[in-house]
């Protein structure tokens, strides 16, 4: 960084990164009363603050008054004189105290009204807390009027009351987390220093740091951290840090107990590279490691480390608590933690950790009923038969112990184990066991054996009345178990729409296996857009590597719903994950109905009924379960494999259980008998519900033979499928029976095909139409009536043949104007679609009925990219960043050829659209050409004052713009002449000159 003076921003010696989520957020000081940045040294505050005040020179919100702070300011004398020199005031009168210098300020800031005024402070902590010269900034806080601001810039958060202001929104703090790099600038700093970006991976985001690194290496960047912060920290403060190093981080809770004093965070707030998560995490970069490496000695490292695990351990974060406890080697704790974490159902840390936690286990420890424990969990997937015989040794263990609680631990355990194993005798056996301690008052165990027995009642509705006996609170950490069996019982017996808070309260603590629910509720309500996203998550294993069920939900929604491609590529995935399900009895089923799902998108019914068959052969399942499993398997079944459809005609069913039933009965009657006789019963289908009921070829076998009977929603199911439907309609049309062949060829022609080429239509000046790029030289886009009728297509994208008829032919009576619209339409039709087949219904302009619909997709118009760019600007300019805006500003210009249509005759509604477009293009070219001109590109900006003239010659803004582009380039006669011409047109029009223009005129004056 370059040198200053007391009045100005730095000169940048250096290039530096814009970045501009921050300088946009500075733009708020405009707004608000006080806006501080307050980090260590290093983080780029007075730079970032320079690049704002320049942003804010080439399109000015307000005026920006600079002062660099200093020692002597810690007086309010001196810190008043300089306020007052920025404001032009270059001899105040002395002061008799800080009020009165404060009374003056505002008073000069109130004169400049109704121009905002931002006081900016840099290095603000060289003033003090307890100064005088603080206390002038406290009164500058609540005396400055409306328009006037504070910026207060320094290492530390300013000493003033701010809280009211902030909860009313007045005022904001940028801290050192925000200006901290991020990845994304981490990397673009790394290119604009030409370094590896891997080079500046381990700074922390520090700025600083990171500039140090580039230069010097990581060894300068610690010396760094040493001579600027750890040197000057008090002992208390540093051991502190030290002791969040050792325990890997912390919140208030954990810091409190790693030092004993609740209070401890506080400091943490104030040093560079601790990143605090959204939970209000601070995690310590490895930097400090290296440079607190003996602050503390072992045994004071261990004890934090014990200290740390028991406030971790209390809110069930197991993982991290063991290993805390194992470093610090706090054998009784880990005992302990043992116990309360093995109640849950999954082994937390998953089996990876567990064999990792027994290897950390003295011998000794190994031996006792906890260890013992410890080695069940970490084999239960591996070694079932191996864990089955550790839990019942750990059990023996407990109750010779007289630990009551830990053997229900141990026999809860061992009844999960034989239901994965499809033991039913051998889990009937075990749960019996718990009534010896659910007699004895253990309410964990009548809540465990309450839930068995809604999991292994003989119909799904007894099942989860006795689910709804359970209390949340006796089940404790097991509590989002019985959420998530809850809601797969509603899902079975159709009701997704109770089902949905039991998922999602399910899914905020066990987020994997509850996920998987949460799909289904979505896909069988209809809101598939939102089921893809949690499938993403599944999917892509950001909540745990997935199990082979958890694959089977997401792949077998993408399979229904015509993404077969995505879904065929996670098979290798799921079928992988078969090895390491170990004792999950059902396995081969949920990997039978992702691929069976998978082979029925594809066509293939005679495989996926072969897959299904096989995997279901592997495990003899109730139908009961299998609805648990899925509500897939209930048409998937029914249709692919007969053997079993008497067994679903008597299942109970209802709500969207039933209702995707009868649809597979419907599909299965028409197959077999050809009568549609069971389409008849079917109660009318919301296509937006039913579009991931089915697989998609069954969906579209089931619409065509809706519509066969003349029912609306058959038609409308297709509609809402959109043209990806049109192969399956065409190889219905060509099968069997011959009723739904018949309804399918009547559907065909009304089902477009996807274009060949890409669209592009220009209607910012002469019209063009661009097929792949290659303008259309077509004889017939030469009629007048065609390029109108795409005009206006383009203005109302939605519309009707009489609205069309009436705004081309006004003057025609309703018969030749309808006739004229059916030749021009076919003009048209094959305008925008030179490949299609007179026999195949048109892509981008639908007909239906009086209706006619522009297609949007897929479909490229210059005006509408020309509304959205400035559109886009208007935003950037509102969030403070000019230079963003003018860059979207200079491409919409570059789209506008001329008026919309400009060669078409006189019309209203044309007229009314040129008119409209034309001003936009007069103030978007103002605009850019204020903001070129505030950077200095003065003959762009005079270019674009001319283009907004010759559209707009009654523009007083693009005359004023012509005027200032001649006074920046030194051209005062020219000027002159600009602003006569001005004077001229503002004369015609009968008006006066606007403040900004006679603002020119005086400065030409002078």
């Amino acid at each position: 960084m370059g040198t200053s003076t007391r009045f100005e921003p730095p000169v940048i010696s250096r290039s530096v990164l814009f970045r501009s989520r921050l300088v946009q957020a500075l733009a708020a000081r405009f707004e608000q009363r006080v806006v501080s940045l307050s980090a260590g040294a290093g983080f780029g505050k007075t730079v970032l603050l320079s690049k704002a005040v320049a942003e804010n020179l080439l399109a000015p919100r307000g005026v920006d008054l600079w002062l660099s702070c200093a020692e002597g300011d810690r007086d309010w004398g001196p810190l008043a004189t300089g306020v007052l020199h920025g404001l032009g005031v270059e001899d105040p009168d002395g002061f008799g105290s800080a009020e009165a210098a404060v009374r003056v300020i505002a008073a000069e800031v109130r004169r400049r009204s109704p121009t905002e005024i931002a006081l900016v402070f840099d290095d603000v902590h060289l003033v003090g807390s307890a100064t005088t010269g603080a206390e002038l900034l406290r009164l500058l806080v609540s005396e400055l009027p409306a328009n006037g601001h504070l910026v207060l810039c320094g290492r530390e958060a300013p000493p003033l009351p701010l809280a009211r202001l902030q909860a009313q929104g007045l005022a904001s703090n940028l801290g050192q987390v925000d200006l901290a790099f991020t990845a994304e600038e981490t990397a673009a700093f790394a290119e604009l220093r030409d370094v590896a970006p891997g080079l500046l991976q381990q700074t922390g985001g520090w700025p600083a740091v990171a500039e140090l690194t580039a230069s010097m290496g990581q060894a300068g960047a610690i010396r760094f951290l040493w001579e600027e912060l750890l040197e000057r920290l008090p002992v208390a403060q540093r051991q502190l840090l030290a002791g969040l190093v050792a325990v890997g981080g912390g919140d208030a809770d954990v810091a409190g107990a790693v030092c004993g004093d609740p209070g401890a965070l506080a400091v943490l707030g104030t040093l560079p590279l601790m990143s605090q998560t959204a939970d209000g995490w601070w995690v310590p970069h490895a930097l400090w490691v290296a440079a607190l490496a003996n602050e503390l000695s072992v045994t004071a490292v261990g004890e934090a480390r014990r200290r740390a695990a028991h406030v971790l351990a209390g809110r069930g974060d197991f993982p991290a608590a063991m290993r805390l406890l194992l470093l610090a080697e706090a054998w009784s704790d880990v005992r302990t933690l043992i116990r309360d974490s093995s109640v849950q159902l999954a082994p937390p840390g998953g089996e990876g950790a567990q064999r990792g936690w027994y290897a950390g286990l003295p011998d000794e420890v190994r031996r006792t009923p906890e260890g013992v424990l410890l080695r069940a969990m970490s084999v239960r997937v591996s070694d079932p038969a191996s864990s089955a015989r550790l839990y019942e040794e750990a059990a023996a263990g407990f109750r010779d112990g007289g630990a009551v609680e830990a053997e229900v631990t141990c026999l809860t355990g061992l009844v999960q184990l034989y239901f994965w194993r499809g033991e039913a005798t051998a889990g009937a056996h075990a749960a019996e066991r718990l009534a010896e301690p659910a007699v004895g008052g253990s309410v964990r165990a009548i809540a465990i054996m309450q839930a068995l027995a809604g999991l292994l009642a003989a119909d799904l509705t007894t099942g989860l009345a006795g689910l709804e006996l359970i209390s949340v609170t006796d089940l404790g950490v097991l509590a989002p178990a019985l959420e998530w069996l809850k809601a797969i019982y509603l899902l079975a017996l159709g009701r997704p729409e109770q089902a949905e808070p039991h998922a999602r309260r399910a899914y905020s603590q066990w987020p994997r296996e509850a996920c998987a629910a949460v799909i289904e509720v979505l896909r069988c309500t209809g809101r598939v857009t939102e089921a893809y996203l949690e499938a993403e998550k599944l999917l892509a294993g950001r909540l745990g590597p997935p199990t082979t069920r958890q694959y089977a939900v997401p792949i077998a929604l993408l399979a229904f719903t015509g993404r077969q491609d995505e879904a065929r590529a996670h098979l290798p995935a799921a079928r992988a994950s078969v090895a390491g399900a170990g004792p999950m009895h059902w396995t081969e089923a949920a990997l039978a109905l992702a691929e069976a799902a998978v082979a029925v998108a594809d066509g293939d019914e005679s495989t996926a009924g072969h897959l299904l068959q096989s995997g279901l052969t592997a495990v003899s399942l109730p139908l009961a379960t299998l609805r648990r499993m899925h509500e897939g398997f209930a048409p998937l079944c029914y249709v692919l494999l007969p053997q079993m459809r008497q067994g679903w005609d008597a299942e109970r069913m209802e709500g969207t259980a039933r209702r995707i039933r009868d649809m597979a009965v419907a599909l299965v009657t028409l197959r077999e008998s050809g009568s549609l006789q069971a389409h008849v019963h079917l109660p009318a289908l919301d296509p937006a519900v039913v579009r991931g009921l089915l697989p998609r070829p069954w969906l579209v076998e089931l619409a065509v033979g809706l519509h066969a009977l003349g029912r609306a929603d058959g038609a409308r199911i297709l509609e809402e499928l959109g043209p990806q439907v049109r192969p399956t309609v065409r190889t219905l049309g060509m099968g069997k029976p011959a009723v739904l062949a018949e309804a399918a060829r009547r559907l065909l022609p009304g089902i477009p095909l996807l274009p060949g080429r890409t669209l592009e239509i220009r209607v910012l000046g002469p019209l063009e139409i661009l097929h792949d790029g290659v303008p259309v030289s077509a004889d017939v886009l030469r009629r007048e009536r065609v390029r109108q009728f795409v005009s206006f297509l383009v203005a109302e994208p939605v519309t009707t043949r009489d609205a069309v008829a009436a705004a081309l032919w006004p003057d025609f009576d309703d018969a030749t104007a309808r006739n004229n619209l059916k030749v021009t339409l076919s003009y048209v039709q094959r305008l925008l679609e030179p490949d299609r087949d007179d026999n195949d219904p048109p892509y981008y302009l639908r007909a239906t009925g009086p209706r006619l619909r522009l297609w949007v997709e897929g479909l490229r118009v210059d005006a509408w990219q020309f509304e959205n760019l400035l559109d886009t600007a208007v935003v950037q300019e509102r969030n403070g960043l000019p230079s963003s805006a003018l860059d979207c500003y200079q491409q919409a210009l570059a789209l506008y050829r001329g008026d919309f249509l400009v060669e078409s005759p006189a019309i209203e509604w044309l007229d009314v659209e040129q008119r409209r477009l034309r001003a936009r293009f007069v103030a978007a070219g103002v605009r850019a050409g204020e903001l070129l001109l505030a950077g200095g590109a003065h003959d762009q900006a005079h270019r674009l004052a001319v283009r907004a003239i010759h559209a707009d010659p009654w523009s007083e803004a693009a005359h004023r713009l012509t005027i200032a582009a001649y006074l920046a380039a030194k051209d005062p006669g020219s000027a002159r002449q600009a602003l006569r011409r001005c004077y001229a047109m503002l004369r015609e029009l009968g008006v006066r000159p606007q403040p900004e223009t006679l603002m020119l005129a005086r400065r030409l004056a002078q």
